[in-house]
């Protein structure tokens, strides 16, 4: 055969046949016969498969700006050479498979997007083989147009007051492809600002309202808008917040106590915190002057503290510093029967030793604390004889515990001395005063004359 002149050669004793140039026509199935000399005829077959190496792999799309959920889109792969071909599709690194809104056709060399969505932005690529040689087209990128859908408008500081001359920023978003056009509206009307930002600034009570801010694509021709309200008051803010009372120290079940609160800011309100719980009316607790008044009629170790006041108004909200009250609490102490006695001798002067036993019962002090008794601060206050006495001979203190000292005082002749002394002491429980009353006078001694019990 001519095609196959100069490129063949027959090798008889082997019954082999050498095929030189190969090219695409030479595939094919091959037949030879042998005869043998004196023997049988014998027939055998063969297949040749030739392949040619591939290149020039392009991938051309029907399109690439398109809309999202409405443009279908079709892509073919081909080859400059290259035979026995196999397709695989790539969207970025994942392969492309048959289903749903995806079609593979013609044996593998056309894609096609029914309908494309937002995700099929990546790049798409082609990536041929066979048996010796493969290649990969280069990437194709699709425009695919959405939105503008959830939109946001926001406003900062995002406050449901703003004060007059404050600055105000509102800030519209939306997802769009390409990104969104944004248009401004107060109250209905357009504003000549535009873009995602809308800045107020030094606003004026005028420009309170309801702003508008409006996303639009021009790709898809659609948009959305969003609302927000803005008022903007021309009111003063609180500053200056600051408590004044007329005691700090109190014994417990005396007062009234009376705070008041003051502070600079238009149309302030108030509210009042001991510790972190609000104080409300009762019937010692009164709230007056439009609550800027605390009057606590009788003080308890309750009303320590802190007290603090809260004024706010529309715009601004401000807290006093901390006012602490210390609440003297008194303890409940049990003696022995009281003496009266009788004197003999008239116009005398007396210095009267006594002792007095006390149990002392320290209340816990804030309620649960445990007690803790301090030697160090015993001193004699005062008497119900109106006389300053003396240092005390000795003094000292425990949970069952002695007082020793001495009082002097002038009694007229056939006077009746009833020995109740009203002595105060002061005492230390946890850091806090306590006060001890009601001591009497357990043994007496004389300088002059006699005493007698009654």
């Amino acid at each position: 055969m001519q095609e196959y002149r100069d490129r063949i050669t027959l090798f008889r004793h082997t019954g082999s046949l050498e095929l030189r140039n190969v090219s695409l026509r030479d595939a094919g199935d091959f037949t030879v016969t042998v005869i043998p000399a004196g023997g049988a005829q014998q027939r055998g077959n063969c297949k040749l498969d030739v392949h040619e190496r591939i290149t020039g792999v392009v991938l051309i799309p029907s399109a690439t700006d398109l809309l999202e959920s409405n443009n279908p889109v079709t892509m073919s792969c081909s080859t400059a050479a290259g035979s026995g071909l196999s397709f695989l599709w790539l969207n970025g690194s994942s392969e492309i498979k048959a289903g749903g809104r995806v079609r593979i056709t013609d044996g593998g060399s056309k894609l096609t997007l029914t309908r494309v969505i937002r995700y099929d932005q990546r790049p798409f690529r082609c990536h041929v083989f066979n048996v010796i040689s493969n290649g990969t087209s280069e990437p194709v990128n699709l425009f695919i147009s959405y939105g503008p859908e959830n939109i946001r408008l926001t406003t900062s500081p995002s406050l449901e007051y703003h004060m007059e001359g404050s600055n105000i920023n509102l800030s519209c978003s939306a997802g769009s492809r390409p990104p969104a056009v944004f248009l401004w509206f107060l109250n209905g009307g357009p504003l000549p600002a535009s873009g995602p930002e809308l800045r107020l600034r030094n606003a004026l009570d005028s420009q309170s309202g309801s702003y508008r801010c409006e996303a639009f694509n021009n790709k898809t021709t659609k948009s959305k808008t969003r609302r927000s309200t803005v008022t903007i008051l021309g009111m003063s803010p609180v500053s200056r917040v600051e408590v004044k009372t007329n005691a700090t120290e109190m014994f417990e079940f005396s007062g009234p106590v009376h705070l008041s609160c003051s502070s600079t800011g238009t149309s302030p309100s108030f509210r009042w915190l001991n510790g972190s719980s609000e104080v409300t009316e009762s019937e010692r607790v009164q709230i007056t002057g439009g609550g800027s008044k605390l009057t606590v009629l009788n003080v308890t170790r309750y009303d320590l503290g802190p007290f603090r006041c809260h004024v706010f108004n529309l715009i601004s909200n401000g807290t006093s510093g901390p006012v602490v009250l210390s609440v003297h609490c008194e303890s409940q102490i049990n003696f022995l029967p009281s003496e009266t006695h009788r004197l003999r001798s008239p116009g005398v002067t007396w210095s009267f030793w006594f002792a007095v036993p006390l149990f002392l019962v320290c209340p816990p002090w804030p309620p649960g604390d445990r007690m803790r008794w301090t030697d160090s601060s015993l001193r004699c206050l005062n008497s119900s004889h109106h006389e300053e006495p003396p240092p005390p001979k000795k003094k000292y203190i425990t949970k069952n515990m002695t007082i020793v000292g001495m009082k002097t005082t002038s009694l007229q002749a056939g006077g009746v001395l009833k020995l109740l002394g009203h002595f105060v002491f002061a005492l230390q429980c946890r850091g806090q005063r306590l006060i001890v009353t009601h001591c009497y006078l357990k043994k007496i001694m004389s300088s002059q004359g006699a005493v007698s019990g009654a």
